[in-house]
């Protein structure tokens, strides 16, 4: 039997009252957040210039290069369920050992010489040092975590059963260092995200928001704090008589906020400096990337993958083709080693549908030009397939994609929700 939906948490007052100071109060932290940027994109040009220089010398000794290849491609076979897993044990293993050593480095500074707990306070130099480097070049450490709990939330059993239980503990351990609630990628996401593909039944849609405007994103991030947490995901399956999926994601929020409420009952500092403000960074983040996968729509037809989602050829920062977006939500369970083939493959879909493509770019440019109102910068990174269109109806065509989405009438069938599903 189908019924029309009920409004989501964020739709709803109590949900706004709840989302609105929060969001508000996060704005405090968008000066700090800036300067990590600049920092960690100034870290990249280094670190893009050692690799380099590591690549010259391994070319004049293959060993450096050769051995720590087998060795890893042993552990990786050793550990993961199929080779296409393999490249996580790299940020697992390395990401695993790197976060808590400097989590742990920086506390003991802030305890045994800043005195946090003696009379002193937290030395925020040494909290941003800490956050930068926790960052990683231009983000490339979170964007790896993150990206590895995305996938690890759509793959079951990638670690092999004697490894299983390790890999899982520490994925769910950077999860939560990087701000991640745990079991919100397994539940929310796949479960309502996927099933509902940014439509109006979705909690993360950006339908109905003027996605061209900074003020379209800031109602975005008000929905986002609400899913991002599980308020509207625990919500939303009790509402359905799903208790059993509700409990996975109340249990996260429990394993997450309690131990942030004890770090933080603890010292208030140490608390806010290395778990509260992480988290809101990692919103801000994450909100901003999930608000442009789904930036541009045809309002002509809502729910087709293809203009939908977007996808970014010859990405200028990509992890495991996340920016092959369309792919992922056209096959949603496929290993991410794939995804370029379905563009590949699909070629004449994509261009018939006229997909939101863009090349030479990255999802933060894409973000930032939308809202800055420069969609004819971005018309530049647009790939047309077809080749028909000009530069000026290319803008029209975004402008157009831009613009809020009424949802469908509930008395059609795609505005309509099935309760037990």
């Amino acid at each position: 039997m189908v019924h029309p939906r009920s409004r989501h948490l964020h739709e709803r007052w109590f949900g706004r009252a709840i989302a609105a100071p929060l969001s508000t109060a996060m704005f405090l932290a968008i000066p700090w957040q800036v300067a990590l940027v600049v920092v960690t994109m100034a870290w990249l040009a280094v670190w893009i210039a050692v690799k380099r220089g590591f690549d010259l010398v391994a070319k004049v000794v293959p060993a450096l290069r050769r051995g720590p290849a087998r060795l890893y491609g042993w552990a990786a076979n050793a550990t993961l369920a199929s080779p296409e897993s393999a490249p996580y044990l790299a940020t697992i293993v390395g990401l695993g050992i790197y976060v808590p050593a400097l989590l742990g480095l920086s506390v003991w500074y802030q305890i045994r010489i800043a005195g946090v707990g003696s009379g002193g306070h937290v030395n925020w130099v040494a909290v941003f040092v800490y956050q930068a480097l926790w960052l990683g070049p231009n983000h490339l450490f979170f964007a790896h975590v993150a990206t590895l709990i995305h996938h690890l939330g759509h793959q079951r059993n990638a670690f092999k059963p004697w490894f299983r239980p390790i890999g899982n503990f520490i994925v769910g351990m950077l999860g939560v260092f990087y701000g991640h609630v745990p079991g919100n990628y397994p539940i929310g996401h796949v479960r309502i995200h996927h099933k509902f593909d940014n439509g109006p039944e979705d909690l993360t849609s950006t339908m109905a928001l003027d996605r061209g405007s900074f003020s379209g994103w800031l109602r975005y991030r008000q929905q986002f704090i609400l899913f991002w947490s599980g308020v509207s995901v625990v919500r939303y399956f009790l509402q359905r008589k799903r208790p059993d999926a509700a409990w996975i994601q109340a249990r996260g929020m429990l394993i997450f906020y309690g131990l942030i409420l004890a770090v933080t009952a603890w010292n208030w500092e140490i608390g806010f400096a290395y778990l509260i403000l992480p988290h809101i960074i990692i919103i801000n983040f994450i909100s901003a990337i999930n608000f442009t996968w789904h930036m541009f729509i045809d309002p002509k037809d809502p729910g087709n993958v293809y203009t939908n989602s977007i996808c970014i050829l010859e990405a200028q920062q990509d992890v495991w083709n996340e920016a092959h977006h369309i792919s992922h939500h056209a096959l949603p369970q496929a290993p991410w080693s794939r995804m370029p083939d379905h563009f590949r493959d699909k070629r004449d879909e994509y261009m018939a549908n006229r997909a939101n493509i863009f090349r030479d770019t990255q999802v933060f440019e894409i973000f930032v030009l939308c809202l800055a109102g420069r969609v004819d910068k971005l018309a530049e990174r647009f790939v047309d397939l077809g080749g028909t269109l000009s530069r000026e109806e290319v803008i029209a065509l975004l402008r157009e994609r831009l613009r809020p989405v009424p949802p469908v009438p509930a008395s059609h069938g795609e505005a309509a929700v099935e309760l037990a599903a």
